[in-house]
């Protein structure tokens, strides 16, 4: 495989501790054979580890020699929607096999797998978030495809068969692959802890949903969270304190329907002084926001939809666009630059003066 070493091959074999199965070549006549005619040959292509493909007769073994999710060749057909299982021996969740394949499938094919597992991560208290993650692959032809991986954890949420069974062995559901002889409390804690993390992932789904919508939607759900909910509900509130402000001057209720629905194609003539002060609270707000939740990195997180479709309608407003233009220098240059590109709200160059 891919760590074929000539020594480990000649004595693995010696000692008949062999890993893998000839097969027919399927690329080759050999399928119509009954057997191998010159078994001793191949046994020596085994002995000396130069196996290869080219061969009438394939030596087959699992995929962990080379890639441990057998997700590569899927990778290569550019699969739309990837569902895989990690149960490989990982204790500290310290992802192997998957930053192999990150790594592999981007040298060999170009293709980039964007995928966050920090939800899975052992937490402070030994356990995860959630058993799975939604990730997205880019491909080098420009096509798209979604990564659902599942990993073994355990979350604190499973029953009593299996927390029990955890309780006395703390490395499950991890435990060494060198033990080939598993108990049948052993192999029913696996079963229904892989049965609990499916049920739990795909919660909300029927069948008969399309395959991609439901990748779309556990993408949405299983994201990671940006950051604190305190800085949500701190921002809310914020929110909440400016709309009572519209609420109690009826001046400005003309501007507050300006800015909830989808802006107005009238310009006024002016801004009146309460709609100017109000449009700096709602930018000074908006900048807030930008710096807590590095809408910068994390516009399009499932988390912050709220505050970008907010602020993209308050960019279309006229009043709100004419204050941003008189004001937009007594703001951050990041968050300018920010809201130039995200919003569309225009930047214009400051003058030099020589």
């Amino acid at each position: 495989g891919y760590n074929t070493s000539p020594l480990v091959a000649f004595l693995l074999t010696m000692f008949n501790l062999r890993l893998g199965w000839w097969f027919p070549n399927p690329a080759k006549d050999s399928w119509n054979a009954r057997g191998l005619n010159s078994s001793f040959r191949y046994l020596l292509t085994e002995l000396l580890g130069v196996a290869d493909e080219k061969r009438a007769y394939l030596n087959i073994s699992d995929g962990g020699h080379f890639e441990n999710l057998a997700i590569y060749e899927l990778i290569r057909r550019r699969c739309r929607l990837i569902i895989a299982c990690d149960a490989e021996c990982d204790e500290k969740l310290q992802f192997g096999g998957l930053g192999n394949l990150i790594r592999i499938c981007e040298t060999d094919f170009g293709a980039i797998i964007d995928l966050d597992v920090k939800s899975i991560r052992l937490g402070s208290d030994g356990r995860s978030l959630a058993h799975c993650a939604v990730g997205i692959i880019k491909y080098s032809s420009g096509e798209i495809g979604r990564l659902i991986y599942l990993k073994a954890s355990m979350t604190g949420d499973e029953g009593v068969g299996i927390a029990q069974y955890r309780s006395s062995h703390p490395s499950f559901p991890h435990e060494a692959t060198a033990n080939q002889f598993f108990t049948e409390a052993q192999f029913e804690s696996y079963r229904m802890l892989g049965l609990h993390m499916v049920r739990s992932s795909f919660k909300g789904n029927v069948p008969g949903d399309d395959p991609l919508m439901i990748a779309e939607k556990m993408a949405d759900v299983l994201t990671p969270a940006g950051c604190a909910s305190e800085a949500f509900l701190k921002h809310s509130a914020a929110l909440e304190q400016i709309w009572e402000k519209f609420r109690a001057s009826p001046s400005l209720l003309s501007f507050m329907d300006e800015l909830i629905s989808l802006g107005s194609k009238l310009v006024p003539p002016s801004i009146s002084p309460d709609e100017l002060c109000i449009g700096l609270e709602l930018i000074q707000l908006m900048e807030d926001v930008f710096l807590d939740l590095r809408l910068d990195d994390f516009w399009d997180h499932p988390d912050n939809r709220g505050w970008a479709i907010l602020f993209m309608r308050w960019a279309r407003s006229p009043r709100f666009r004419m204050i941003w233009n008189k004001t937009h220098r007594t703001f951050g240059i990041r968050f300018e630059y920010f809201c130039h590109a995200r919003l569309g709200l225009n930047r214009d160059q400051p003058i030099v003066r020589v």
